[in-house]
C-alpha cells in the first residue's frame, strides 16, 4: 500500500541503513498530531526500523549500520498527552522513546510559558487584555494565528521583560478556568506520571523551566542545565545522560556548559545523524502531521 502510493519508498531498505535518524514529536493531541496518525507512523517504524534511545546513539555510531534502518524517537516538553496517548502505543508496538522533561514545571504543575500565555490570550477578550497587548481578531481561527505570531516575537525578549508580560496576563486571567481542550494540548505530566513511565521510555533533561537559553545569565544557564539533571535523577532513580535545547536555541557558550553535564544533546537542526556530528548538537527530523510528510522526511529530512 505504502509502496504503491509512494514508489520511491520501496528503496528504503537500500537507501537508509547507513543513515541514523532522530525523530522529533511534541504533542500527540488533536491540534498537534492526532493519536490515529501517530499510531500509523509507529506501525511503519516498528515494521521497518530498529528503535533506540538517545543514550544509545554513541554506540550505534561506533558500530555502524545494522541489519535494519535505525531510528531514535524523541518527545519534547513533558506533556501529559505523551503519557496518555503516546506511551501506550509505544508499548503496543515495541518502540523505544526518549522523553525530554522540564522538571521544575512538572513538579509545580505549570505549563510551558508560551503554552500558558497562549491559553490565557485565547481566553481573554480584547477588553480584558493588559495595555500594550493586542487587540486580536474576534475570529477564533485568525486570532489563533495572531497569538502564535505574538508569542514567537516574545521569544526574542529579555527573560525579565517576558516574565513581566506573563505576570500581567496571569493577573487578568484570575478565576477564568482553562478550557478542556487547552489542558488536553498543553498540560504537563505529573511527578507520579514521571516516576511511573514504561520501561520503553528513557528520560532526558529539557532544563528546569524551558527558558530560551541564549537569553538568560550565565548563572541561570548553569542552574537550568545542571540542576535539571540532578532533580530528574533524584526523582526517577536513574541516570539522565542526554539534554534537549528548549526551542532549539543554543550558542557555543550554552553548548560548552551542556557538555560539562551531559554526554549527548539534541537540537532542532534538521538532518541525519553521523559519526562526524558533534554529540551535543545532534540533528533531528520533525515527524510531520501526515503519513506522506512523515515518509518523505525519513528520506529527505530537510524536505
Amino acid at each position: 500500500m505504502i509502496a504503491t502510493r509512494f514508489p520511491f519508498f520501496s528503496t528504503l531498505s537500500v537507501i537508509t541503513k547507513k543513515n541514523l535518524r532522530i525523530l522529533t514529536y511534541h504533542g500527540i493531541s488533536p491540534l498537534a498530531l492526532q493519536k490515529e496518525a501517530f499510531e500509523k507512523q509507529l506501525q511503519f517504524i516498528s515494521k521497518n526500523f530498529d528503535t533506540f534511545w538517545v543514550s544509545e546513539i554513541p554506540k550505534l555510531l561506533e558500530k555502524g549500520p545494522g541489519s535494519k534502518p535505525q531510528v531514535v524517537v524523541t518527545f519534547d516538553d513533558g506533556l501529559k498527552n505523551h503519557v496518555v496517548n503516546a506511551m501506550p502505543l509505544l508499548d503496543k508496538y515495541g518502540v523505544k522513546g526518549t522523553f525530554y522533561i522540564p522538571v521544575s514545571l512538572v513538579e509545580n504543575q505549570e505549563m510551558l510559558w508560551n503554552h500558558e500565555m497562549r491559553c490565557i490570550l485565547m481566553l481573554l477578550g480584547n477588553d480584558d487584555l493588559p495595555e500594550g497587548i493586542g487587540p486580536f481578531s474576534e475570529n477564533i481561527t485568525i486570532k489563533s494565528t495572531e497569538v502564535s505570531t505574538y508569542l514567537e516575537n516574545l521569544k526574542a525578549l529579555d527573560i525579565k521583560d517576558r516574565k513581566m508580560i506573563q505576570d500581567s496576563l496571569r493577573k487578568k486571567k484570575r478565576t477564568k478556568e482553562f478550557r478542556p481542550w487547552m489542558l488536553e494540548e498543553f498540560q504537563l505530566m505529573s511527578v507520579g506520571d514521571l516516576t511511573n513511565l514504561s520501561p520503553m521510555i528513557e528520560v532526558g533533561s529539557h532544563t528546569l523551566t524551558h527558558p530560551i537559553l541564549t537569553s538568560i545569565s550565565d548563572k541561570q544557564l548553569i542552574t537550568e542545565i545542571k540542576e535539571s539533571r540532578y532533580r530528574l535523577e533524584k526523582l526517577i532513580k536513574k541516570p539522565v545522560l542526554s539534554f534537549c535545547y528548549p526551542n532549539g536555541s543554543y550558542s557555543e557558550k550554552v553548548v560548552k556548559i551542556v557538555e560539562q553535564y551531559y554526554s549527548i544533546a539534541v537540537s532542532t537542526n534538521e538532518g541525519f545523524v553521523s559519526s562526524s556530528n558533534r554529540m551535543t548538537t545532534l540533528n533531528r527530523i520533525p515527524a510531520g502531521k501526515n503519513m506522506e510528510e512523515f515518509l518523505i522526511r525519513l528520506i529527505r529530512p530537510t524536505a
